[in-house]
C-alpha cells in the first residue's frame, strides 16, 4: 500500500539520498511506493543549522536514516561529543535503543523530542525554521 502525501507548492521532499521540490501552483497528492526513507522539508534539519552538539547528533542520525543504514562511527563520534559536553547519558537512552534495534526513524523522532526539550522550543517548527543561504522556493 503506497504512502500518500499532500504536498504544498514549493515543498521539498527528501527521499533516500535525493530530494525533489514540487513545482506546481496548488497542493497535489503524491503516492509513494517502496521502502525508501522519506522526510518532509519541515522535518529536515539542514546541516548548516547544526550549530550545537545535539543538532550535529541529530543531523548525523538524519543522514543515517536517509541513507538507509547506520554509520556507527559517525553516530559514535557525535554521541561522544554530546557526552563530552555534559549531556546526560540517560537522556540518550530512547535514541540509543531505537538505533540498536535498527529503527532509525523512531530514533530520529526521539532525538527530535530531545532537541525541542533542550532548546526550550515550543515545537519542532521553532527548531527547523532556518533555511540555508541560497535556497530558493
Amino acid at each position: 500500500m503506497p504512502l500518500r502525501l499532500n504536498v504544498k507548492p514549493g515543498e521539498r521532499i527528501f527521499l533516500g539520498t535525493s530530494s525533489f521540490v514540487i513545482d506546481n501552483d496548488g497542493t497535489i497528492g503524491v503516492a509513494i511506493e517502496g521502502n525508501l526513507p522519506l522526510l518532509r522539508e519541515s522535518d529536515y534539519l539542514w546541516p548548516t543549522a547544526a550549530t550545537t552538539p545535539l543538532r550535529r547528533f541529530y543531523c548525523s542520525l538524519q543522514d543515517n536514516y536517509l541513507s538507509g543504514k547506520a554509520d556507527e562511527a559517525a553516530l559514535a563520534k557525535t554521541s561522544n561529543e554530546l557526552l563530552d559536553n555534559g549531556f546526560a547519558p540517560e537522556k540518550l537512552a530512547p535514541v540509543s535503543l531505537a538505533i540498536l534495534s535498527g529503527e532509525l526513524f523512531k530514533a530520529l523522532k526521539a532525538a527530535r523530542k530531545l532537541l525541542v526539550e533542550e532548546e526550550n522550543a515550543e515545537n519542532w517548527a521553532d527548531i527547523v525554521r532556518y533555511e540555508p543561504q541560497g535556497f530558493i522556493k
